[in-house]
């Protein structure tokens, strides 16, 4: 006759054993995850920008000095460049909080030398791991020529930049973007 007695011994060794298989899984995932978190590059980020080539006239600068209401001839505007952000780091990318990471440009000549770069422009919201997030940024003649850039083909190149300085120049797999500017 069966008094379950033999029964009720082995669920409690049988519930230690689930429970261990579980709390082993879950150390090696733990485990896993942070290995791979480890090897990823905090910045491995890549950017793209439209349009590949953008023309500034700077003569409307000059005419709309003269006339009255310089924005209604687009003096003001400016042209708007779309910056793509992918993010394949394992890091969240945003101007927010502690994060204080920022898109800028700078524009330089033929020998490489940056003869301007453009303030600190917002990312928001955050781009978190695996996404990506875009930002337009506006391109002003005006704000070219007032820092002294004169008419020319230029090489506007973006980068991102946090207190520690440029992505680009920290020997990663950070990949900029570039357009080809005309100022004429």
């Amino acid at each position: 006759m069966d008094t379950g007695k033999g029964t009720l011994q082995h669920v409690p060794k049988r519930k230690k054993v689930i429970t261990a298989i579980l709390t082993a899984a879950v150390i090696l995932y733990i485990i896993v995850c942070g290995w791979i978190s480890a090897r990823q590059d905090p910045y491995a980020i890549r950017l793209r920008v439209t349009p590949a080539e953008l023309t500034l006239d700077t003569t409307m600068i000059a005419s709309a000095e003269s006339a009255e209401g310089a924005e209604e001839i687009g003096v003001e505007g400016g042209e708007v460049v779309a910056v793509t952000i992918e993010n394949r780091a394992n890091r969240m990318i945003s101007s927010q909080n502690d994060m204080r990471t920022y898109l800028v440009y700078r524009v330089m000549d033929a020998s490489g030398l940056a003869v301007y770069t453009s303030d600190q422009m917002r990312i928001d919201p955050r781009i978190s791991s695996g996404r990506t997030g875009t930002v337009e940024v506006t391109v002003r003649a005006a704000d070219l020529q007032e820092v002294g850039v004169s008419p020319g083909t230029y090489r506007m190149v973006f980068d991102l930049q946090d207190p520690a300085g440029f992505f680009s120049e920290k020997g990663s797999s950070f990949e900029t973007a570039e357009l080809l500017l005309t100022l004429r």
